[in-house]
């Protein structure tokens, strides 16, 4: 039984030997199938409009993310960890090596970040992503949960290349199966969301089929047959007719022929016409998973949000800024820490929430906002005046407002 685990376990590793269907058989009860990395990839951010969109938005928002770094919580503009942060590697700025990560992470639920160390005793401040799918967690015994980490594997063609812990940053999402805590893996949303992207992806290829084999609207026949057709002749009479009526190109197109005629409209099934409608279905679950709202990807009844911007205000809350988060959680306790073990001075990671536009109220909403703190006495006219238009002072603009008496207050009244 400990060896038949043992199996099981590294097929699970392997994602080119895999172990289980993606897909579910019809007429078998559900049961839990383990979505691979390569599955969730090359299913999902590869073949899936719905999903790409949804992780390219959110990879490209994280990676936009305005970051501090701080030294004794100032702000710093240069040194070993501002160099490390937004110049990663010789090839990619922050913001490009930013976005492999957080699509491995969505994707996958795992991402591989490496630190090549060029000598003994030195910090690694270069960083590169690795495939998820190639890489393999080595623990220090094999099928335990409480094991530590003994190395990382990756394997590509011809390269192998094992790498010590200290050289790789882990980041993945909390998988709680008894599987994925001894395996060190990640959990992909789409583990949980696996029958919504078959789905989604049988849709795509249903969508195409219907207009494939459904593209003309009409056809002009003759209405009579005085002799009914051979199978020879409904064949190539098929074949006629699919080069004549096929493709999207032809929609709504009419075609004839000579003789007696008979239209025959031929326009969707209430079948195809509920098949098409359930795409719209499928996004708003795949966005569920991600905590995203669906109106950003071009959801019509998503009336949820009086805005775009409420919209994009539950879009950073929900999906962008915890991704970050995630991450620079994960760089403070590694690459920062080991910076602080060789410095005086204290340096850290931080999210400038000020600099994002969608956090953030509006123009005219701070204008309306800086009225009413003057009209409630907390600023005065001059504050007032340079916060919003940068203008000079005015005489007696340094004073409140003066406190409004109502009539029955006074005397005689």
């Amino acid at each position: 039984m400990a060896s038949s685990f043992r199996s099981f376990l590294r097929g699970l590793r392997h994602p080119s030997k895999q172990f289980q269907s993606f897909f579910y058989e019809i007429g078998k009860p559900f049961e839990f199938n383990r979505v691979s990395n390569s599955e969730a990839i090359n299913q999902g951010f590869l073949s899936n409009s719905e999903f790409f969109s949804i992780v390219d938005k959110i990879a490209k928002d994280c990676s936009a993310v305005p970051i501090q770094v701080l030294r004794n919580d100032e702000e710093i503009e240069e040194g070993e960890l501002y160099q490390a942060i937004n110049f990663p590697n010789s090839e990619q700025s922050r913001q490009q090596l930013w976005y492999e990560i957080f699509v491995y992470l969505l994707s996958t639920g795992d991402s591989f970040i490496w630190r090549e160390k060029e000598s003994l005793g030195f910090v690694s401040t270069s960083m590169k992503t690795l495939p998820c799918q190639n890489v393999e967690v080595v623990k220090s015994k094999e099928d335990s949960i409480l094991a530590t980490v003994e190395k990382y594997k990756f394997e590509y063609g011809q390269e192998r290349v094992d790498i010590l812990p200290e050289e790789m940053i882990h980041l993945r999402y909390f998988d709680p199966s008894s599987i994925g805590r001894a395996l060190n893996d990640g959990l992909s949303p789409m583990q949980a969301g696996a029958a919504v992207l078959l789905a989604s992806n049988n849709l795509q290829i249903a969508e195409a089929s219907i207009f494939e084999n459904r593209g003309t609207s009409a056809i002009i026949s003759a209405g009579k047959a005085e002799i009914p057709m051979m199978p020879k002749d409904q064949k190539n009479l098929d074949k006629g007719l699919n080069n004549r009526m096929g493709g999207a190109h032809r929609t709504n197109s009419v075609i004839t022929t000579s003789g007696d005629i008979k239209v025959h409209q031929l326009g969707m099934s209430s079948s195809d016409m509920k098949l098409l409608e359930s795409k719209m279905e499928h996004l708003r679950q795949i966005c569920r998973l991600f905590g995203t709202p669906s109106i950003l990807y071009g959801d019509p009844k998503a009336s949820t949000y009086n805005n775009m911007k409420e919209a994009m205000k539950a879009h950073y809350s929900g999906a962008v800024l915890p991704n970050v988060e995630l991450l620079l959680s994960t760089l403070n306790r590694t690459l920062v820490r080991e910076i602080n073990e060789r410095s005086t001075a204290t340096f850290s990671l931080k999210i400038n929430k000020k600099e994002i536009e969608a956090l953030n109220p509006s123009q005219e909403e701070m204008h309306e906002q800086i009225r009413q703190d003057v009209q409630k006495r907390i600023l005065t006219p001059n504050e007032a005046r340079e916060m919003i238009y940068n203008l000079e002072e005015i005489e007696g603009g340094d004073q409140l407002n003066p406190v409004k008496i109502s009539n029955s207050n006074t005397d005689g009244n």
